[in-house]
């Protein structure tokens, strides 16, 4: 089975980043993308190709990339076509047959996340976007018509994706290799794993760790470019200059965040209706406990037994971290036997069933 994966760009080491390179590994795939930044990306046995130069001006830059997957054509080379992102999906109409993985889909600034976006806008930026977020949505609506079967990450991807496309998902939980997270035993630090991004509510993280002084809390994941990342980083930056207690790491290896997740207290997870969530999945793994905003994927990952989910009010979230804090070690059995639920072996079984499924129903 000759596969080809396209993913919108490898810019940061996310998530989404990490469960193409394990798609990768799996079908022993090809990757297509535009942007290449990961310096760790060469180090994996699959191969990882630019279609070419993108802008890196936000709305231009979501839009070259998909123009570069839509003018992309290697309909004869492969028996099947796997995309991921918000824009690789335009590769659907010369590409066939395809899976679709909405890993955080639809695109969140088009449809839900758009008064979100639009509201960190600058006045006279706002008319501009409006018109873009118009006029993707209609090409977006007309795009996800190509692509033969959809899969989804979470039920509640699942749910998005039959209301704004009226298509039926299958849901694919990401993959997490669950047996290389250690755990030792607690020290007085919490972490944070995620992008710098506005729907991630990092800024509710450092409100929170700046009441509790004695336990410091460390922010780990990168910026993007082309995006509105870099001047959320910028105010992240600016807001913990006065608490001695609060470290942003950026991008680290994985070798240094599995280490931080092995001796860490707990996760912190304060994203606004966040589709999955690998990050709650490595902590458990680690035997961790997670808290978390009580809605979107953590709804679907973290359950009583593992953590705590509350609304997103300060003082619930406050007293969350002081109680976890002071028995965070009788979390570890529990934890990790939930993080099994997600193992990358369940995902391979998963994905090469409906590779192979897609492939006869097609031919």
């Amino acid at each position: 089975m000759r596969v080809a994966i396209f993913h919108d760009y490898f810019s940061t080491q996310g998530g989404g980043e990490r469960v193409v390179q394990e798609l990768g590994k799996i079908f022993h795939a090809d990757i297509f993308t535009t942007d290449i930044q990961i310096p760790i990306l060469k180090s994996n046995n699959f191969t990882i190709t630019s279609l070419g130069s993108i802008y890196s001006i936000p709305c231009l830059k979501q839009t070259s990339a998909a123009m570069r997957f839509f003018r992309s054509d290697f309909s004869h080379e492969y028996d099947l076509f796997i995309f991921s992102g918000n824009w690789a999906q335009y590769a659907a109409y010369h590409n066939k047959p395809s899976i679709y993985y909405c890993q955080d889909a639809p695109v969140r600034a088009l449809y839900d996340q758009f008064p979100v976006y639009y509201s960190h806008l600058n006045t006279m930026y706002k008319p501009f976007f409006m018109t873009w977020a118009h006029f993707m949505r209609y090409f977006d609506q007309r795009t996800v018509k190509q692509v033969h079967t959809i899969v989804a990450n979470s039920y509640k991807v699942s749910t998005r994706v039959k209301q704004y496309y009226n298509r039926n998902s299958t849901v694919i939980y990401p993959p997490v290799e669950t047996t290389k997270y250690l755990w030792k035993k607690n020290e007085k630090f919490w972490i944070s794993v995620n992008r710098l991004y506005p729907e991630k509510q990092i800024e509710l993280q450092i409100k929170i760790f700046s009441r509790i002084p004695d336990i410091e809390l460390l922010i780990i994941g990168g910026r993007g470019t082309g995006d509105h990342s870099k001047e959320y980083g910028k105010q992240i930056s600016n807001m913990i200059e006065d608490y001695p207690n609060i470290h942003l790491l950026g991008e680290i290896s994985e070798e240094h965040l599995i280490d931080l997740y092995s001796r860490c207290a707990g996760l912190i997870c304060t994203a606004r209706d966040e589709a999955f969530g690998l990050a709650p999945i490595e902590a458990m793994a680690s035997g961790k406990p997670v808290v978390a905003i009580n809605s979107g994927g953590y709804l679907e990952t973290v359950p009583s037994e593992c953590g705590r989910l509350v609304e997103p009010h300060i003082e619930e979230l406050i007293s969350a971290v002081i109680d976890i804090s002071e028995k965070s070690d009788a979390y570890h059995n529990c934890c990790i036997e939930n993080a099994k639920k997600f193992d990358s072996a369940i995902f391979k079984d998963s994905f090469l069933q409906l590779a192979k499924k897609v492939i006869h129903n097609i031919s």
